[in-house]
């Protein structure tokens, strides 16, 4: 039980360690077995717990050799007969391992109906709930959380979390201040409320935090990572270069600091570098959506148009109705289409990439990039009317500021004098 209490603050402290903690506390159960088994079973104290003691055995030895379905078969059966809380948090782990976020806060809800002012139970709702997206729940959780237990640090961090998902910053920064107080030792607690003052705009404050992180731990990957984008945020793009490459030295599995370098190299018009640094998230992570669409950007960039489009079809399979994938995947056809002397295939990736523009259309609406880019296509196509439709509309939707006004102002007015 205490192995699962702590599997409990894993989940939203360190999610990548929760399999670890249950694969000891299947190890543990093997070692109970043995002694239940000396014990002749004697050690329950109703048949209720002996029950629910059973299946809590054989779900973990299933668990620790790699049946974990079985093991929430095994779970789910017990639960229905005996009911009791620890069955439950089990399932809702189980759940959340899988990333079944809407599982898991059933299972989380049976078992507070169990356990109502069970502590850690409570925190875990809330930041299922915030997983969920619903963050003013979360806040509930904490704050009911806390009356049981006034110095519980996790509810203090948990409903932070939530209310830097509100942009309430200011709340957050003094629960996570809280938090800290009371762990001071933890460098997530001080890594979250440097997130927390960057996203406020108080970089020197959020840059103090992750230099608190790296005086615990100065090996953290994240603290490197998000200082770098700390300093990029104070305009010290070269710190922050060497920070990302820290984090990457002593992080080489971690994602975060290749996408950042890769942003910054290619907002430094470093673009094999981006695409090295995109390539690296895509070969961590071949379910990587924003990779896939980042090194298209850098694709598209270079002038690698085949690679853009590749990239962006690839982004597209994991997320179909990307507007973005979209958009940079016409951009792409259109200057592949520029290249190519055979008609048909000119007109085909024409056509294609009005197609893309169109679709991303309908999450964006009359956006005037978007627009200004189809009636560019429509122009080569030589279809006036769906030009000129197009750049009226981009014109009255544009701020006054926008880079290509002159430009659209003057492909309409050569339209309508032809």
């Amino acid at each position: 039980r205490l192995y699962i209490e702590r599997a409990f603050e894993l989940t939203y402290e360190r999610p990548e360690k929760v399999a670890t903690i249950m694969a000891r506390a299947a190890d543990l159960t093997m070692r109970i077995q043995t002694a239940c088994d000396a014990a002749d079973g004697e050690i329950w104290q109703d048949d209720e717990e002996a029950g629910s003691a059973d299946a809590l055995l054989k779900a973990f030895g299933l668990y620790s050799t790699g049946g974990a379905t079985a093991a929430e078969s095994v779970l789910k059966k017990t639960l229905e007969e005996h009911g009791t809380a620890d069955l439950a948090y089990l399932l809702a782990m189980m759940a959340g391992l899988r990333r079944d976020f809407k599982g898991e806060l059933e299972y989380l809800n049976k078992a507070l109906k169990i356990q109502p002012r069970h502590v850690r139970g409570l925190v875990f709702r809330a930041y299922s709930n915030y997983m969920n997206g619903d963050e003013k729940k979360g806040i509930a959780d904490c704050t009911e959380a806390l009356k049981v237990n006034p110095g519980y640090s996790h509810a203090f961090y948990v409903r932070a979390l939530c209310e830097v998902a509100l942009n309430d910053f200011d709340a957050a920064i003094a629960d996570f201040t809280r938090a800290v107080e009371l762990k001071p030792d933890s460098d997530l607690f001080l890594i979250q409320r440097g997130h927390a003052r960057r996203e406020k705009g108080d970089i020197d404050a959020a840059i103090g935090d992750y230099d608190a992180c790296l005086k615990i731990d100065d090996k953290d990957a994240y603290a490197y990572a998000y200082r770098g984008r700390a300093y990029e945020a104070a305009g010290l793009n070269n710190s922050a270069l060497e920070d990302y490459d820290r984090a990457i030295t002593v992080g080489p599995r971690v994602p975060d600091p290749y996408h950042f370098r890769g942003l910054l190299r290619l907002s430094k018009s470093d673009f094999d570098g981006a695409i090295a640094d995109f390539t690296e998230l895509t070969k961590l992570n071949d379910s990587d959506q924003v990779a896939f669409y980042s090194r298209a950007v850098a694709r598209y960039s270079k002038g690698d148009f085949n690679g853009a489009v590749e990239d962006a079809g690839a982004s597209l399979k994991l997320k179909a109705d990307d507007d973005n994938s979209l958009y940079i995947r016409g951009l792409a056809r259109m200057g592949r289409s520029r290249k190519v002397e055979d008609g048909a295939e000119r007109a085909g990736l024409i056509d294609a990439a009005i197609e893309d523009y169109t679709a991303a259309l309908k999450p964006r609406g009359d956006d005037a990039q978007t627009l200004f880019a189809r009636a560019v296509a429509f122009i080569e196509k030589e279809n006036k009317q769906g030009a000129i439709s197009d750049l009226e509309k981009a014109l009255a939707n544009a701020p006054e500021n926008w880079p290509q006004r002159d430009e659209a102002e003057s492909l309409l007015k050569a339209l309508q004098k032809k």
